[in-house]
C-alpha cells in the first residue's frame, strides 16, 4: 500500500564470490489495504514472472495479520520458489538467466479478511546455486533481477 515500503540495502564490493544455504529472512511490515470489494468480483489471480541473472534463489511467503497479531491468511498455499537462481558453470559464473512464473489466488472470503489487515510478515530463505555441493558462486555488477506483476479479476457482470 502507499504507506508500506520494504527497503533492503546491502553494501557489499563486487565481484564478490561464495556461497551460502538457506539464509533465512524474516521482516515484519505494518500495513493494510482499502479497497472495495464489488460484489461481482469472486477471486482475483496474481501472476509474478521474474527474470534473475543472480546465482541465487528465493523461497518467500507472505502471511497477513490482524492488529492481534492473529493471522488473517497467506499469499501462497505454500513457502513458493518466486526467484529462480541461474545456472553457473564450473567457475561458478552465471552463464544465462533463470525465469521464474508463479501465481497466487484470493478468494472473495480471503479478500474480504484482507481488509482486516494491519501487518504483513515476509519470511522466506534464499540459497545460492548449488548451495548443497559448497560450489562457490561469482556476484558481479551486471546481474539484473527484472520482477513483473500482473493481476487478473474474475467475476460475474451483467451487461
Amino acid at each position: 500500500t502507499k504507506d508500506s515500503q520494504i527497503d533492503i540495502g546491502v553494501d557489499v564490493l563486487l565481484p564478490l564470490s561464495g556461497y551460502m544455504d538457506n539464509l533465512a529472512l524474516i521482516d515484519t511490515v505494518e500495513t493494510s489495504i482499502d479497497f472495495e470489494i464489488y460484489d461481482e468480483i469472486e477471486e482475483v489471480e496474481f501472476r509474478l514472472e521474474t527474470i534473475n541473472s543472480f546465482p541465487l534463489s528465493a523461497e518467500i511467503q507472505v502471511v497477513f495479520l490482524d492488529e492481534n497479531y492473529q493471522v488473517l491468511g497467506q499469499l501462497y498455499p505454500q513457502d513458493t520458489p518466486l526467484i529462480g537462481a541461474a545456472p553457473v558453470d564450473s567457475e561458478g559464473r552465471v552463464t544465462q538467466p533463470a525465469s521464474t512464473v508463479s501465481f497466487a489466488s484470493l478468494d472473495r472470503t480471503q479478500m474480504e479478511n484482507l481488509l482486516q489487515m494491519k501487518y504483513a510478515v515476509i519470511y522466506g530463505t534464499t540459497s545460492t546455486t548449488s548451495a548443497q555441493n559448497q560450489q562457490n558462486v561469482s556476484f558481479t555488477e551486471d546481474a539484473t533481477l527484472d520482477v513483473k506483476i500482473g493481476a487478473k479479476i474474475f467475476g460475474h457482470v451483467e451487461l
